[in-house]
């Protein structure tokens, strides 16, 4: 359920209240359904108010930090006094994701190969960490658009066709295509060779 619709409810059976959006939101939550737990659609960051709600959002990471700790083997604590299964290390990723209306803290329980600049989605549950919404992300992926990627795809078969080419070029392609250089030479079947030729090494299709 999208705004446009919630909007829609409130008009049809609070009118003289149908004016105050996020009124229209948190009853429609508490009424109808939860609004939030339908993962299949997108929530602006802006639009996340309260903690123990599921939410998927995408947006650019802004900050990312890993640490590490060591932990019980069964149940993760620094201190168990429980189980004696010994220590293991566990890995946390912290990344600060912006969207046109917001950012927010996603912290995931393992390591993660994007960094920032990435375009990604993130689902999981929000929760309240000193004082501040965060998500404990279930999970982390790139943000696939399916326009963006027909386009990504154009410019690696052109440098597939090529055999090599400057760089110059494919960055003024990236910069028409509106894709990013980065997302280009990030491709396994790509190497960036001296003298700023960027060579194509794959054997399969692009794509």
């Amino acid at each position: 359920m999208n705004k446009k619709e919630i909007m829609k409810w409130m008009k049809e059976n609070y009118p003289q209240y149908a004016d105050n959006e996020e009124l229209a939101v948190a009853l429609y939550k508490r009424m109808v359904k939860n609004v939030s737990s339908d993962e299949d659609e997108f929530i602006d960051i802006g639009e996340i108010k309260e903690a123990g709600i599921r939410v998927r959002v995408r947006g650019v990471i802004v900050e990312k930090r890993v640490s590490r700790y060591k932990g019980c083997a069964v149940c993760k604590r620094k201190n168990c006094k429980e189980h004696k299964a010994g220590k293991k290390t566990y890995v946390f990723t912290s990344l600060l994701v912006g969207d046109n209306t917001g950012m927010i803290w996603c912290v995931y329980g393992d390591d993660t190969k994007f960094d920032v600049g990435d375009e990604i989605e993130v689902r999981g549950k929000t929760k309240i960490y000193k004082n501040n919404l965060e998500i404990m992300a279930d999970s982390v992926n790139l943000f696939v658009d399916e326009d963006k990627e027909e386009k990504l795809k154009e410019v690696l078969e052109f440098v597939e066709k090529s055999g090599r080419v400057k760089e110059g070029v494919i960055k003024k392609m990236c910069k028409k295509n509106k894709v990013r250089f980065e997302d280009v030479i990030k491709d396994d079947r790509i190497s960036l060779g001296d003298g700023g030729w960027i060579y194509w090494v794959g054997g399969g299709e692009s794509g």
